[in-house]
């Protein structure tokens, strides 16, 4: 009974040995980890933020294009406003002087 009880002991202190050289690693590790964890959730809503921000900045500029584009639209329809009445006036003048050679015929 005292050599089991001694072998026992032993082992108990073994095992009380290996945790308390292990334990603390385990901790250590434990807390690494948990930082690695803390800093991946960090980063990941900083590329979350900047992916907004040039979300943000490139609907302000495809904004700014159809803007322009609206503007350029605009200004070439008025133009061909403007040469339609042109022409429209040209033609008129063609057709009067053209009666009125007629009328000189």
């Amino acid at each position: 009974m005292a050599l089991i009880s001694t072998e026992l002991k032993i082992a108990s202190d073994f095992f009380q040995a290996v945790a308390d050289i292990l334990g603390p690693k385990y901790e250590e590790s434990k807390k690494k980890g948990a930082d690695y964890v803390r800093l991946a959730q960090d980063k990941a809503q900083d590329y979350q933020q900047l992916g907004q921000d040039k979300t943000q900045e490139y609907q302000n500029k495809a904004q700014d294009y159809q803007k322009f584009g609206q503007d350029k639209v605009n200004e070439y329809s008025k133009a061909g406003q403007e040469k339609k009445e042109q022409v429209k006036d040209q033609a008129g003048q063609t057709k009067e002087d053209a009666k009125a050679k007629a009328g000189q015929k």
